[in-house]
């Protein structure tokens, strides 16, 4: 026994003095006052626009929590999976993944950096359905070979040369998006002497059907929905997202996946000026 526990259970002897036990736990935490905070958005800690930050000087009850944390005004309890609704879960499965969760991996050339956003079923790196990633890089640099993948891709910042026996393009953050099959061996360049960033949808070819579109988000908000999954990637500034009993303040490099909409509608709106890819992945 290490000498720090025998010291504890001398002292717990000799004072009659013990941990408590869970029932006795209950006993000693009083009521607390709730104290809230509400604080502007400036542009670097994302706060909520609508929801206080509620701060306790201490433990709190269990029914003391239920009555801060009524389930029609927090009506979201879980993030990533399925939600709930005053108490009863929906049918909608919502997967949120911050940018900031991501891990930027360097390539194997040392000339760009990519982030693996999702990838279903198994990893990027081997067998997929479907594969959701950002790429950065400055010079230039061959693509990757995805043989029997569909491939979507849209600038997000810079310009971008792409150049095969196919083709010869030049794409920006305006740009439509490129489609092109995964084993088209492709160099693409960044120009103007700027990093380049860009946004990847692939899918197995036979097996999984993807769309995405770029489009502008107003304060006044817009639906949107999808035959199959829906994807929703913020390029550009920050969107309310309001999908059933889901709801949640998105950023810039944040993306969300929501499956099992049934003919639902989600609604996003801007926060500024917000710029979205839109993607609707079906399976065949």
């Amino acid at each position: 026994m290490p000498i720090s526990e025998g010291a504890k259970t001398s002292m717990e002897k000799i004072t009659g003095l013990q941990r408590p036990s869970n029932d006795d736990l209950e006993g000693l935490v009083r009521s607390r006052k709730a104290n809230t905070f509400r604080f502007s958005d400036d542009g670097l800690v994302p706060n909520h626009p609508h929801w206080d930050m509620i701060v306790y000087r201490g433990a709190v009850p269990v029914e003391q929590q239920a009555e801060a944390y009524p389930e029609p005004q927090h009506r979201h309890t879980v993030w990533n999976g399925r939600c709930r609704s005053e108490g009863r879960e929906t049918g909608v499965e919502v997967k949120l993944i911050r940018h900031a969760e991501t891990t930027p991996t360097p390539w194997k050339n040392g000339l760009g950096v990519g982030r693996n956003i999702a990838a279903w079923p198994g990893q990027a790196e081997g067998e997929f359905d479907v594969l959701i990633a950002t790429a950065e890089m400055s010079e230039t640099v061959p693509f990757s070979s995805y043989p029997g993948v569909d491939r979507s891709l849209f600038v997000t910042a810079g310009r971008l040369l792409l150049k095969s026996v196919c083709r010869e393009t030049v794409l920006s953050n305006e740009s439509e998006p490129l489609i092109f099959p995964g084993e088209e061996e492709i160099i693409g360049t960044a120009l103007d002497g700027v990093m380049m960033q860009d946004f990847n949808l692939l899918s197995k070819r036979g097996a999984v059907h993807h769309a995405l579109s770029r489009c502008e988000v107003t304060a006044l908000g817009r639906e949107m929905t999808a035959r199959g999954i829906l994807l929703i990637h913020i390029q550009r500034g920050d969107a309310e997202l309001v999908c059933g009993a889901f709801e949640a303040l998105l950023h810039i490099g944040d993306t969300v996946i929501i499956s099992e909409l049934d003919g639902q509608t989600c609604r996003v709106k801007s926060v500024g000026h917000a710029i979205c890819i839109v993607g609707d992945i079906t399976y065949l």
